[in-house]
């Protein structure tokens, strides 16, 4: 299994950079992010779900397996290439 960690120090309150890791509507700001759309009625929470357009891995299923409100939040992909078996994120603040 292949891990990548990253850390960013982000200029922007805390309650700012939490508004942006959660809102699962707005990825846009991830590079090679082109789109996104709701999957699910919800869009916050556990279940919560949308679809990524993505200008490598075309279009695939984001959906939010643990969410610590303010702190934390995991995402697992579906439908993702055939060559990639598995995909997380994991963001904390």
């Amino acid at each position: 299994m292949l891990s990548h960690t990253y850390t960013v120090q982000i200029d922007a309150t805390p309650d700012d950079v939490w508004q942006a890791m959660s809102d699962f509507g707005g990825s846009k700001w991830i590079p090679k992010v082109t789109g996104t759309r709701p999957a699910s009625r919800s869009a916050e929470g556990v279940g919560a779900e949308q679809v990524v357009e993505h200008l490598i891995l075309k279009q695939f299923r984001k959906r939010v397996i643990s969410w610590e409100d303010g702190q934390r939040v995991e995402f697992e992909y579906m439908d993702l290439p055939a060559q990639i078996t598995s995909m997380s994120e994991n963001w904390r603040l």
